[in-house]
């Protein structure tokens, strides 16, 4: 059996493909089979494709028409033929000994989910210079049963790409795990994760980090809000607050999480820097949606006083407010930026 499949999902990103392949190609760990799925790309990213499938029999290319991203990855789990699954993004990168280290930990603790750092170069829609940020666990640990909900919040740390994991091929098609393939705008990661965990015996975490995400206003889907973004944060968070719910896990982790995930399009909004007052509106008026059901059951938590004030104040569709959590956290962003220099 092949130890490890990686899918990349490819769609019109010829200018950065090549270097996402090649991170790969070149990892130490060599037991691996690399699935690109071209989802009807216009541009030359089939012909990369295709290319590098010419010159490594490891390389696996299947074109088809546009489905988008969730209907590629599910296309990839579904002919795999590893024994764990990673998933590349097409702009993005692996570190060295990624496959390596993590397989080895995978198998040393017969994990079903694996999760390790990542970094993220962010870029904005105004500068070609990065925010450049470290995250993910924290620990070089185990978690069994019930400790997985007892330690969440360490597990869930950082970020919710699928990126910065394995999953056992065996675990995801036992539970039927897959990618909501209604969701192209964003969440189906932190979805596919939440599922994951609802159903693993074991998590293991690596607190070194082995994966770049670039972030990039003009082609990541999570710098783009619409009415299916909304679909897809409505959906994980339902689903994850009903695991919390079900699980125990702490009342301060619970609140906080739900509040950051309403902060999401308000994020973005930050990011793009292109918002109007209507936009604003608009965006406090689906937090209201999604959240008011439960604002309750959220502000009775112990919340981060920063995360209690900008909540309250988008759900009571203070605008003025909002705006002011904006520019303050732009402020705080550009002053840790000169900082680093």
């Amino acid at each position: 059996m092949t130890a490890i499949s990686i899918a990349i999902p490819v769609y019109n990103s010829e200018r950065y493909l090549s270097r996402a392949i090649d991170s790969v190609l070149s990892q130490s760990f060599k037991d691996f089979e690399l699935i690109l799925i071209d989802d009807g790309s216009k541009d030359g990213s089939g012909k990369i494709c295709d290319r590098y499938r010419s010159q490594d029999s490891r390389v696996v290319v299947k074109h088809i028409n546009n489905g988008g991203m969730c209907h590629a990855r599910n296309l990839a789990i579904d002919s795999a033929k590893g024994e764990y699954i990673a998933f590349c993004d097409d702009d993005d990168v692996y570190l060295p000994k990624l496959l390596e280290d993590n397989y080895a930990l995978a198998k040393k603790c017969n994990a079903d989910v694996v999760r390790f750092q990542r970094e993220l170069y962010l870029y904005d829609d105004k500068s070609e210079s990065p925010r450049v940020s470290t995250a993910g666990p924290s620990e070089l640990r185990t978690y069994r049963g019930k400790e997985i909900f007892q330690y969440y919040g360490s597990i869930r740390s950082g970020s919710d790409g699928v990126w910065n994991g394995l999953y056992r091929r065996d675990f995801l098609n036992r539970y039927g795990i897959r990618f909501d393939e209604k969701m192209h705008s964003g969440c189906e990661d932190n979805l596919f994760n939440t599922q994951c965990y609802s159903h693993a015996n074991t998590v293991a975490t690596n607190p070194k980090a082995y994966y770049r995400w670039s972030r990039r206003a003009s082609h990541s889907t999570s710098f783009k809000i619409s009415e299916n973004f909304y679909y897809g944060l409505k959906t994980v968070v339902n689903a994850d607050r009903e695991l919390m719910n079900q699980h125990g896990v702490s009342r301060a982790y619970f609140g906080n999480r739900m509040v950051s995930y309403s902060l999401s399009p308000l994020e973005v909004a930050l990011l793009k820097r292109s918002y109007t007052d209507a936009d604003l509106k608009e965006i406090c008026i689906h937090i209201k949606d999604i959240f008011g059901p439960f604002s309750n059951e959220i502000v009775s938590c112990p919340l981060r006083a920063s995360y209690s004030f900008i909540f309250n104040a988008a759900m009571k569709e203070n605008i003025a407010l909002v705006k002011f959590c904006l520019v303050m956290s732009r402020m705080y962003l550009a002053v840790t930026k000169i900082a680093r220099r």
